[in-house]
């Protein structure tokens, strides 16, 4: 059961977060991502310029991003097909968007709604369950 520390702050408040990577079904991976855990975000981002610099190639599908909490315009993001793997846990045939706009991953509801995790704010921790 993988555990991750809470790191960095946002508005004051330390900040959920995993290491993750994703990989292609050429054998292509990421370097080591930190993913912020938000059960907030429909789906799952990582900056466009890492998925492009592991040679992935993006899909057909697109979707909007609409940050919330900025006054900022609409993004058009890229899917991209990719297994996620956390620890040794592997959730393949996740599609993962990449955004121009963010700095660091975040682990949206598509794939947290794929895991079973605690959340323990007060020691500022989150545990990772085998599904």
């Amino acid at each position: 059961m993988p555990q991750f520390r809470f790191s960095g702050y946002s508005g004051g408040e330390p900040l959920p977060v995993v290491q993750l990577t994703l990989a292609d079904d050429e054998a292509r991976i990421t370097p080591l991502l930190t993913a912020i855990l938000d059960t907030g975000a429909d789906g799952t981002l990582a900056p466009f310029h890492l998925l492009q610099a592991a040679g992935f190639k993006p899909g057909r599908v697109r979707r909007d991003l609409t940050p919330s909490g900025v006054d900022r315009p609409v993004e058009i993001v890229v899917g991209f097909e990719v297994t996620v793997k956390i620890g040794s846990l592997e959730l393949p045939d996740m599609v993962v968007y990449g955004s121009r706009e963010v700095k660091e991953a975040v682990l949206g509801r598509d794939v947290l709604n794929q895991l079973v995790f605690t959340y323990d704010g007060p020691r500022r921790v989150s545990d990772l369950l085998e599904p």
